[in-house]
């Protein structure tokens, strides 16, 4: 985690950015599954198994992304991250989620794919670079992108 967390700073030097156990009386721990984003703490959980399929997903993807399909396929496990608490902001809490995920594929080059609350899929390569943007003032953001994420939900999963 503190190597996604450097990535994660390397990649918005604007954002304060910890790897963090979650209790502030003790030090960051490597291998905590927290990263303090500001103010926020998002949690990035590693999952040994696929998604659940759904069909109707990858139907939705194939439209941009032609290999999802036989990606979602081949996958053998997953992460999820996800931000903790209730965000009275959804925009905040999808750009601060994008841009770590952004970060975790930077640092994890075997990832493939982001699914965002089972609802969008887009190719990993895709969303490394429009990840950059997560933070940008508007209106150099990624809107496309953003307006599907707070559509769509909070918890994600990358594969």
């Amino acid at each position: 985690m503190s190597a996604v967390a450097k990535a994660l700073h390397l990649r918005h030097p604007e954002l304060a950015t910890e790897a963090t156990n979650g209790e502030e009386s003790q030090p960051a721990q490597a291998n905590s599954p927290l990263i303090r984003c500001g103010n926020e703490l998002v949690a990035v959980m590693s999952m040994p198994a696929p998604i659940p399929q759904d069909p109707g997903l990858w139907a939705r993807a194939a439209r941009t992304w032609p290999e999802s399909e036989a990606v979602a396929t081949d996958h053998q496990g997953h992460i999820i991250v996800s931000l903790l608490g209730k965000s009275e902001r959804p925009l905040v809490a999808a750009r601060l989620t994008t841009a770590v995920i952004g970060a975790l594929i930077a640092t994890v080059p075997e990832c493939c794919g982001v699914v965002w609350a089972g609802r969008v899929a887009r190719a990993a390569d895709l969303w490394l670079e429009t990840s950059r943007w997560s933070l940008a003032p508007y209106p150099d953001y990624s809107l496309p992108i953003a307006v599907e994420l707070v559509a769509s939900g909070r918890v994600q999963d990358v594969y």
